[in-house]
């Protein structure tokens, strides 16, 4: 292979194994309204945390509510 072939080739693998490592982590959306009790289990594991106003929600978050409880979250996009 020519060497820009090689340089090419690499570029692209390092942006398909590192892209997702740098998504991870970043802030998709906050609560802006929590009512009753609500938490949050960061990428879906426990412990679970209480959610406050204003927290943010990463990908691979899941919310959950109890009985009689609300949430809103305002996404970025």
């Amino acid at each position: 292979m020519k060497p820009k072939c090689l340089l090419v080739l690499s570029l692209m693998l390092t942006v398909v194994l590192v892209g997702p490592l740098m998504a991870r982590g970043a802030v998709v959306g906050r609560f802006t309204h929590v009512e009753g009790y609500v938490d949050l289990l960061k990428q879906g594991k426990l412990p679970a945390v209480p959610v406050k106003l204003k927290d943010g929600v990463e990908p691979g978050d899941v919310i959950r509510t109890k009985g009689k409880s609300k949430a809103q979250v305002q996404f970025v996009d």
